[in-house]
């Protein structure tokens, strides 16, 4: 009698221990679904062709209500879109809750990098570049993907070798430059001296100063040496 009673208690025990087992919400499917999340987030904002999503552990001996509706994620206050960041996943039923899961956002591009050292001032040359998949989400500025897009460009300051070039290290003309001010209408054209007051690549507005009326204009860089501005 006192062996069935055991027996049973041992039963209840068990099944007792299957019911609340049942009744936690598994982490792997907080994870999933905050994983889930960020990669959404991140197609819609940049549709990349290699991204690696990776997610830290969360402590094995969180014990969250079992939700009985799908798991909500959401961006908290302040969060990155790349790089390391969180992504909260929350439950409204039956017993509410929320949690926030460590994610790195890598998203891996081929990137213009220096092939040697290069000095500040220095004219690049198809030689001094090269290309190399690097995790984007690490730079600051914005990395150039095409060798012919920083070709004949000047540095602002030394770059080491290996170094990924990007828009605030070099510039087709710098400040300081002289430049050739190109004035323009119709048929007629006149051409004038000046100083760049700010820097810029082909195509960007820079400020430039007229060296002889000291007067300074917005004009549009067109090469190395040379801005142009509507009369």
């Amino acid at each position: 009698m006192k062996c069935g009673r055991v027996i049973s208690i041992i039963f209840i025990v068990l099944l007792n221990s299957n019911l609340l087992a049942f009744e936690i919400q598994p982490l792997e499917q907080i994870v999933n679904t905050a994983k889930q999340f960020a990669y959404e987030q991140i197609q819609q904002q940049k549709n990349p062709t290699n991204l690696k999503i990776s997610t830290g552990e969360l402590d094995p001996r969180l014990r969250l209500a079992l939700c009985n509706e799908p798991l909500e994620a959401f961006n908290p206050p302040g969060s990155r879109t790349l790089g390391n960041t969180t992504v909260g996943v929350k439950c409204s039923s039956p017993k509410p809750w929320s949690i926030y899961v460590p994610i790195r956002i890598a998203i891996y591009e081929q990137v213009v990098i220096a092939s040697d050292p290069l000095r500040r001032g220095q004219i690049i040359s198809p030689s001094d570049v090269n290309t190399h998949e690097v995790d984007i989400s690490q730079l600051r500025g914005i990395p150039y993907l095409l060798a012919d897009e920083v070709i004949g460009n000047k540095t602002k300051k030394n770059i080491p070798a290996g170094s990924v070039i990007h828009s605030g290290n070099i510039c087709l003309i710098c400040k300081g430059d002289k430049v050739s001010i190109t004035a323009s209408a119709s048929s007629i054209a006149v051409i004038m001296s000046g100083v760049a007051l700010s820097d810029g690549g082909e195509g960007d507005a820079i400020r430039v100063q007229n060296s002889s009326s000291k007067r300074v204009i917005e004009a549009t860089i067109v090469d190395s040496s040379t801005v142009v501005v509507g009369i």
